[in-house]
């Protein structure tokens, strides 16, 4: 259920010194808010190196489309990128200001 509800707000638990974290389905545990944090730098720069890769995808797949050219797989798979890319700044940013 928690990983539902990350999809719409962070989701975080605190058990036994441990802190996990869960944003948009990623889960994050330390035992410290810099552990924390340095994972999500991590996933933070992954996203990053990957959106050129899926732009290339999405520029060479959109003359080919599909069902009149209304799907295109790779398109969704960049705007989730961008989606959980933002959404681990954010809460980056937030932990920081801790």
């Amino acid at each position: 259920m928690k990983y539902i509800f990350s999809f719409f707000k962070p989701v975080t638990v605190v058990k036994n010194g441990v802190i996990c974290v869960i944003i948009r389905g990623m889960k994050f545990q330390g035992a410290s808010w810099e552990g924390i944090a340095a994972q999500i730098e991590e996933r933070i720069a992954f996203f990053e190196n990957a959106l050129p890769d899926d732009m290339r995808k999405v520029e060479y797949s959109l003359p080919g489309g599909n069902i009149h050219g209304k799907w295109n797989p790779n398109l969704v798979v960049m705007g989730n990128d961008l989606k959980n890319l933002d959404a681990l700044k954010n809460y980056l940013e937030k932990i920081l200001k801790k």
